[in-house]
């Protein structure tokens, strides 16, 4: 890494034009200065163990309780004010038929294209509107109670506001404290966010779970780094958990795959003491599937697949579409082979995966492409 651009530079110095004497010595001087030896550049990725009290120090632990109970409260206000004032759209229409469907039959395919996790909390959370709204607090006093509607928004909004507690937990560990606490605060007061976690919509779920399992992932590597005597296990089975329930709330596999590319990079520093291993990995995939079948029991159902397998051809056939499209256009606009339309389209790597290139390289540019076909509908 120390040698990487003084090479680059070394290459540029040999394309200049031939000086003078005197322009030749401060050539040469200059070049004595490339040679020297670099400086090692120390960051809290490579060396966490040096970073462990960063965030401590600079910000008290009750100022960062009071400033993260601030923002969850003044976030989960903005929130849930007015949240019964818009009608339920299409989608939110669906989920509440679903929500009556669990009600009547228990468990079934109803709304099968959407994991059950999500639906299982509006489900519990209209019961206990309907709860409350028949005590005789709520009889006494109408103005306390709780449309469907916003029973139905009120798991999204409560997880929106718990997000900034998350979001700064994950850039703490990776910026320090105060980059979190601007992080979370950009998070509350967001005007697009708010109103995205006034919807129902799986997505709010899906970053709730992707946050807290990348939380206890850079913990597992904080404590594996610089805490020798302790075991960083329960953080990578604590991840596991966690990216199971991510799959529940929403079928998005290809996050998966930004902690364990995380992690492969380190693999590469002999110094690393972030070594999962293969055995690892198997208990890790393995917990997260049993948290996904514990979250998402629906996926059993024959039902279920049955409207998973009619979407996903639907998206293949919607996606071949396109791409045709767009080798017709390459074709017709650059005069090209069809080879070279499809090395246009889709890349040479997808297409003719050459003999002496990687096969992670191939598979990369593979996962990429079919992620838009795994990604399908409301997934």
């Amino acid at each position: 890494m120390d040698a990487f651009p003084r090479f680059h530079l070394r290459r540029s110095l040999r394309r200049f034009p031939k000086c003078s004497h005197n322009d030749g010595t401060l050539l040469r001087g200059f070049r004595e200065i490339l040679s020297a030896p670099a400086i090692s550049i120390t960051t809290a990725g490579l060396r966490p163990d040096l970073f462990s009290e960063a965030g401590s120090r600079s910000v008290s632990r009750t100022t960062l309780i009071i400033a993260l109970g601030v923002l969850v409260i003044v976030g989960l206000g903005l929130r849930v004010t007015g949240l019964s004032s818009e009608g339920l759209s299409d989608d939110e229409l669906n989920k509440l038929m679903a929500v009556n469907d669990y009600r009547q039959h228990g468990l079934t395919s109803a709304n099968s294209e959407h994991p059950l996790l999500m639906k299982g909390s509006l489900t519990i959370s209209v019961i206990a509107a309907e709860k409350w709204n028949q005590t005789g607090l709520v009889v006494s006093h109408p103005e306390l109670n709780i449309p469907v509607e916003s029973a139905l928004r009120l798991p999204n909004a409560i997880g929106g506001a718990l997000i900034a507690v998350l979001l700064y937990l994950v850039t703490a560990e990776l910026f320090g404290a105060e980059a979190g606490l601007i992080a979370a605060a950009l998070w509350t007061f967001d005007p697009l966010i708010i109103g995205f976690n006034r919807i129902v919509k799986e997505d709010t779920f899906l970053v709730f779970f992707f946050l807290l399992a990348n939380f206890f992932w850079l913990r597992g590597q904080r404590v594996a780094e610089s805490q020798p005597h302790r075991n960083p296990e329960p953080f990578y089975w604590a991840t596991a958990a966690a990216y199971g329930a991510m799959m529940a709330s929403k079928y998005v596999p290809q996050l998966i795959a930004i902690s364990v590319a995380y992690n492969y990079i380190f693999q590469g520093i002999p110094t690393t003491r972030w070594v999962m291993g293969k055995k690892r990995f198997i208990k890790f995939f393995m917990i997260m599937g049993v948290v996904f079948l514990i979250c998402n029991p629906t996926i059993l159902l024959p039902g279920t697949w049955k409207t998973i397998l009619n979407t996903l051809s639907a998206q293949i056939q919607r996606l071949v579409q396109g791409r045709t499209l767009v080798l017709l256009f390459c074709s017709a606009r650059h005069k090209t082979s069809r080879l070279d339309s499809v090395k246009r389209c889709f890349g040479d790597d997808f297409v003719v995966p050459k003999k002496d290139r990687r096969r992670a390289l191939f598979c990369f540019v593979l996962a990429i492409h079919l992620g838009h076909v795994v990604h399908v509908c409301g997934w």
